[in-house]
C-alpha cells in the first residue's frame, strides 16, 4: 500500500512542464565567486532548483535576491539548529520541514519529501541538508518520473546533485526499480 501511495506520488509531480521526456537535468556547482563557499555548502543548481547543504543567513539572504521564495529542508529536527526556521522567515522565505535520514530512505519518507517538494510551486526552490546528500537523493526520485529517466540515470543524476552515502543509494535504488514500467513510461 505504502508503494503505490509513492508511487502515485511520483506520478502525480508536475513541477516541471518544461522538461522533455528525454532530457536529463543538467546541475552545475554555483561559482564560489557568486555565492561564497563558507555560506553555502555543495551549493548547486539546475536553473529551477538551488540544491545544498547548509546555508548560513548570508547564503540564504543571497539565494533570496536570486528569488528563491521556499526553503524545503531535509534535516531531521535534531539537526536543526534552534532558531533556524525563524531566520529563514525573517528573511522573508517560506520553510518547509520534510525529514530524511541521511543514511537510508523509505517508501513512505519519499513520498513526504516528493509531497512536500510539489506544494512548492515557487520558482526557484532551494533544498537543503547537512550536506548535500539526502537533497541528491530526493532530486533524483524527483526527476525519475519528470524526465522519464533510467534507473541509472536517475541514480547518476541523484550523484551529481550530491547523494554520496551508499546505504541512501541502496534505498534510492529499491524505490526506482519498484517503480512499474507503465509509470516510468
Amino acid at each position: 500500500m505504502i508503494r503505490h501511495a509513492f508511487l502515485f506520488g511520483l506520478v502525480g509531480l508536475g513541477l516541471l512542464a518544461g522538461c522533455a521526456k528525454d532530457r536529463i537535468p543538467r546541475v552545475e556547482a554555483v561559482p564560489a565567486e557568486e555565492i561564497a563557499a563558507e555560506d553555502a555548502r555543495n551549493l548547486k543548481t539546475d536553473g529551477h532548483f538551488f540544491l545544498s547543504g547548509v546555508l548560513t543567513e548570508d547564503g540564504l539572504a543571497e539565494l533570496r535576491g536570486r528569488g528563491v521564495e521556499t526553503v524545503l529542508d531535509l534535516r531531521e529536527s535534531r539537526q536543526i539548529p534552534e532558531g533556524y526556521p525563524e531566520t529563514v522567515r525573517r528573511l522573508g522565505l517560506a520553510y518547509v520541514s520534510a525529514p530524511l535520514r541521511s543514511n537510508g530512505m523509505n517508501a513512505t519518507e519519499a513520498e513526504a519529501a516528493l509531497a512536500e517538494l510539489d506544494r512548492a510551486r515557487d520558482w526557484p526552490v532551494l533544498v537543503q541538508c547537512g550536506s548535500g546528500n539526502r537533497v541528491g537523493a530526493l532530486y533524483g526520485l524527483y526527476h525519475a518520473k519528470q524526465a522519464k529517466l533510467t534507473v541509472e540515470e536517475a541514480l547518476d543524476l541523484a550523484r551529481k546533485a550530491g547523494m554520496r552515502d551508499k546505504d541512501l543509494q541502496a534505498d534510492v535504488e529499491t524505490l526506482l526499480r519498484d517503480t512499474p514500467e507503465e509509470q516510468q513510461d
